[in-house]
């Protein structure tokens, strides 16, 4: 880690006018940039994998700044050092880098596997930034998938909606109450589907867990799966269960999403059987 040989300044004041923070890891790389310019306009630059060289920036609140050197000092980030490396090899893991400028002063830290205070402060100025992107710009799905059985296994709703990235169109797959074959499609405009990230982030879907169980033997009872995932955005949804869901109202308001979009399209649907579930 002798890159990181920048020393911290005597003294530092906020706010905060420039600020990089780089995650990389062995097949993923996440980066974001803030920037505030000289009549306080500010910018946020977000670079994910290793392709995406210029990622895209967006205009931020004025208010960034000051919360941004909050963090910073809350979590005492300017006493962190140069630098963060492992007492053993580690391989394939993980590098990071914060490179901040302040009004006055600036700090330049990174690690190898390694970060301080367990990555108390880090984890929380990541947070931050990924939920402040997320505000500016919203995901958007790329897939979903809802799945729900009742008695003898049968399907009562089974949707699907898939993004074609070559055509960039997304299509709407119901083979709910029917046989496979006898499933249906319809092209669904993006403006329905940037309603599924507000109702993913409202009921925290993100944060689900893997299985639902009741807590008593149900013979003949209802079974689900939900699996959702966005475009340019490591978020996602995957869960089940039988006889049991998460607390709020996520999966049914999935469903309802589903059936009000296909109700709304219904009449351009085409014929699209399917092989398997």
């Amino acid at each position: 880690m002798s890159l990181f040989s920048c020393q911290k300044s005597a003294a530092q004041t906020g706010p905060v006018t420039y600020l990089q923070y780089r995650l990389s890891e062995m097949r993923n790389r996440t980066e974001y940039i803030f920037e505030r310019t000289e009549d306080g306009t500010c910018y946020l630059t977000r670079i994910l994998g290793y392709r995406d060289e210029e990622g895209k920036k967006v205009q931020v609140p004025e208010a960034t700044a000051e919360e941004l050197w909050q963090i910073i000092q809350e979590e005492k980030m300017t006493k962190y050092k140069e630098s963060y490396t492992p007492t053993f090899d580690i391989r394939d893991g993980y590098m990071w880098l914060l490179d901040v400028r302040f009004k006055e002063g600036k700090l330049y830290t990174g690690g190898d596997n390694v970060m301080p205070d367990g990555g108390k402060g880090i984890h929380r100025l990541e947070k931050y930034l990924e939920n402040l992107w997320e505000k500016m710009v919203p995901p958007v799905a790329e897939h979903l998938e809802y799945h729900e059985s009742g008695s003898m296994a049968e399907p009562i709703w089974h949707f699907k909606l898939e993004y074609d990235r070559e055509n960039q169109q997304y299509w709407l797959i119901n083979a709910s109450k029917c046989h496979r074959t006898e499933a249906r499609r319809v092209e669904v405009p993006v403006d329905y589907v940037k309603q599924i990230w507000p109702i993913v982030n409202e009921e925290q879907m993100c944060s689900y867990q893997r299985d639902y169980r009741s807590e008593w033997d149900v013979l003949d009872g209802r079974s689900w799966n939900i699996y959702i995932t966005f475009l340019d955005s490591r978020k996602s949804v995957y869960s089940s269960g039988y006889e049991a869901w998460p607390a709020g109202n996520g999966v049914e308001r999935i469903e309802q999403w589903c059936c009000n979009t296909w109700k709304a399209l219904e009449k351009k649907a085409e014929p699209y059987p399917l092989k398997e579930y």
